[in-house]
């Protein structure tokens, strides 16, 4: 009867593991990341795409930005020390918009496909 409390110990130290997945050192627990890669309609990496990234939908209509930059030979850029939320996307030229949620600690990953030129650009 002793060691059944035992078998609990392992499941909170399991359940840390998945609670804490990216604190480190390294990183403010208190911010995420977001890396995105460009891809074209056939996944093609898109390279040297201009990225603009706003929190709100309207701040990305009226082209208020909270950081731009350029993908890299691998269609990629990482924004780094994201204040937790959602983050609306786009590439400069290209009517496609994506959004993504940012949480705290975490590196957050997406693909955004871009298939919809903007012909007024």
């Amino acid at each position: 009867m002793k060691f059944k409390h035992l078998v609990f110990i392992p499941l909170i130290l399991v359940s840390l593991f998945f609670v804490f997945p990216s604190c480190s050192k390294d990183s403010d627990p208190a911010t995420g990341t977001l890396t995105v890669y460009v891809v074209d309609s056939v996944g093609k990496p898109m390279t040297n795409q201009k990225l603009f990234l706003a929190r709100t939908y309207k701040d990305i209509s009226d082209t208020t930005y909270v950081a731009t930059n350029w993908t890299d030979a691998e269609g990629k850029f990482t924004f780094g020390d994201l204040v937790p939320g959602y983050y609306w996307y786009r590439i400069q030229n290209w009517k496609n918009l994506g959004a993504y949620r940012v949480y705290a600690g975490i590196d957050g990953y997406t693909i955004f496909l871009v298939d919809k030129p903007d012909p007024h650009k």
